[in-house]
């Protein structure tokens, strides 16, 4: 298969340019560096005046986490989709030593939108087949990638449908 391709998706007949990659909006970790920022410099003027422990303990920890949003945004998290499957890379999964691990379309039973909170994001199930844990509720995704949560749910199904079903069909002879 070459590397590029168009595939017909589904029946709505969507077509897409493959391999696709999404990118996080960076704002998520300037954000998070900036409300962790302002928190560690209250903490550092309450601990100078009160020169208290736990003050500087937290802005210690909201330093690191000013830290880490200051890492978000320079390598926000991706989604690249392919023929082969899907691989999601992120700063978080670095930081614990991971690598980007790609999932066949054939080991995902199927996608969808899942509200928590105020928030949206996108959950997938692993099949049986798989041999990987399968988590009540499913896996969730480490970012919506720009578009809504249901957009990206649809998209990640049809080429779950369209690409994964082609893949898995006996080839005629």
């Amino acid at each position: 298969m070459s590397d590029t391709t168009t595939q017909d998706l589904a029946e709505d007949n969507v077509a897409l340019e493959l391999p696709i990659e999404l990118k996080a909006r960076r704002g998520k970790g300037v954000g998070v560096a900036v409300v962790m920022g302002i928190v560690a410099a209250a903490m550092v003027w309450a601990a100078m005046v009160d020169a208290g422990v736990w003050a500087w303990a937290v802005a210690v920890l909201c330093a690191l986490l000013a830290l880490v949003g200051v890492s978000m945004a320079i390598r926000p998290s991706t989604l690249r989709i392919a023929e082969d499957g899907f691989t999601v890379d992120s700063f978080m999964l670095r930081l614990r030593g991971g690598v980007p691990v790609t999932v066949p379309w054939s080991h995902v039973d199927g996608f969808g939108a899942i509200r928590i909170g105020q928030g949206s994001f996108v959950r997938y199930e692993f099949t049986e087949a798989s041999g990987r844990v399968r988590v009540p509720g499913g896996v969730m995704l480490p970012d919506t990638f720009g578009l809504p949560a249901p957009a990206l749910a649809g998209m990640l199904q049809a080429c779950r449908d369209g690409i994964g079903a082609a893949a898995d069909a006996p080839a005629a002879t």
